[in-house]
């Protein structure tokens, strides 16, 4: 009973600390759970929790070993996709768009293409599919590739969980971009225009 009790007090200790973005915190309780219960079925979201932490540390410190051994565990947890306790946590949607993000950090192009795909393959009901998609659509944009960067943009300014959101703002502002850096300044102006008008951020 006791260790029933400390795992459910882990647990919601590492939600708590990742609702409030302590990554200091997340890490150091799931390397807590992972040491203490290291066989138990709530360990993949340990795991991950720690490898986002690591990651977010790693951004903010600069830290390129933080980042990789995040990207580690990531590939390990997209491997065992099939498992319940990984393609059924509420975390399972955000290991691609992290995966996608990191290889984009990278400059791998190929790789932030095939996870993006592979992620609308495996989770096609998924309300995340917009965040992938703009980070595809910058893999395009950055190989001057505007045409299939506008299409990813698009993807996310038309999506249903994306729409009107701060992501479809900046995918809205990238396809103006595009534009411009092809020297239409017509078509620019007119995508410009659009983030005036259609979004309310800053």
């Amino acid at each position: 009973i006791e260790a029933d009790v400390r795992k459910i007090s882990l647990t919601h200790l590492i939600q708590v600390s990742h609702r409030q973005k302590r990554w200091e915190e997340v890490r150091s309780i799931s390397e807590q759970f992972l040491q203490k219960f290291p066989k138990s079925q709530d360990r993949r979201d340990s795991q991950f929790h720690r490898a986002e932490a690591r990651l977010h540390l790693g951004k903010n410190s600069k830290k390129r070993k933080e980042i990789d051994a995040a990207l580690q565990v990531f590939l390990e947890l997209e491997k065992a996709k099939e498992e319940p306790a990984v393609k059924n946590a509420e975390w399972f949607d955000r290991l691609w768009v992290l995966l996608a993000e990191i290889y984009f950090d990278k400059k791998q192009y190929t790789n932030v293409a095939t996870t993006v795909k592979e992620f609308h393959r495996v989770a096609p009901k998924s309300t995340r599919h917009y965040l992938a998609d703009e980070v595809l659509g910058r893999c395009f944009k950055n190989q001057a590739k505007f045409k299939q960067a506008r299409a990813a943009f698009e993807r996310v300014t038309k999506d249903p969980s994306g729409r009107r959101t701060e992501t479809a703002a900046k995918a809205q502002l990238f396809i103006a971009e595009t534009f411009l850096l092809e020297k239409k300044y017509t078509e620019a102006q007119r995508e410009y225009l659009k983030v005036y008008h259609l979004y309310k951020f800053p």
